[in-house]
């Protein structure tokens, strides 16, 4: 009776030893996959910019600090943990009574990151070159009705940082310059 007492016992601490190292081995696999991609990333986005810009009698120039809706997507493979290439899609749109305007921005791009806090975060810079559309549309002037619709040679620099909110989930904070070889 002693003996099946020690062996019960026994048994009970090894059931208790490998339900703790499981439950071990699992919180490590759940923080490994808690960090920013080390392959593929998607991230999709909204915001409300202010254009700038001078021109010559276009919707930035008739409109001065008319605020604009921005979307844009975004694909990245990382090649490293430290960089990656990928490519952007990005709108641009407001209006101002029947004045309107609208931005289209497509280009590959290439994405260099410094991984933080066990790459749980990282500050980045993404630099890109693609095809940028402007299109507006001025009713405006009685005078000076016009349409302008026109595709150039565009450029664009991300500076941010990024930061996990769950697993395989984060959210990005950056500043956007875009801008076009006007012909």
């Amino acid at each position: 009776s002693f003996y099946h007492q020690h062996v019960m016992k026994r048994s009970r601490l090894y059931i208790s030893m490998l339900v703790l190292c499981i439950g071990c081995l699992d919180n490590i696999n759940v923080f490994a996959q808690n960090t920013l991609p080390a392959k593929d990333a998607i991230s999709i986005g909204s915001a409300v910019t202010l254009p700038s810009g001078k021109g010559e009698n276009d919707f930035t120039d008739l409109h001065k600090n008319t605020f604009c809706f921005t979307a844009d997507a975004n694909y990245r493979h990382f090649l490293s943990p430290h960089a990656a290439v990928g490519a952007t899609y990005q709108f641009y749109g407001t209006h101002s009574g029947k004045d309107l305007f609208r931005c289209h921005y497509i280009a590959p791009t290439l994405t260099f990151r410094a991984l933080q806090n066990e790459a749980t975060s990282s500050l980045y810079f993404t630099v890109g070159a693609g095809y940028f559309h402007y299109a507006d549309r001025i009713h405006s002037r009685t005078a000076a009705n016009h349409t302008f619709n026109h595709g150039y040679f565009g450029t664009s620099i991300s500076l941010g940082y990024e930061w996990m909110i769950g697993k395989s989930i984060s959210t990005q904070l950056h500043l956007d310059f875009l801008s076009a070889k006007w012909g």
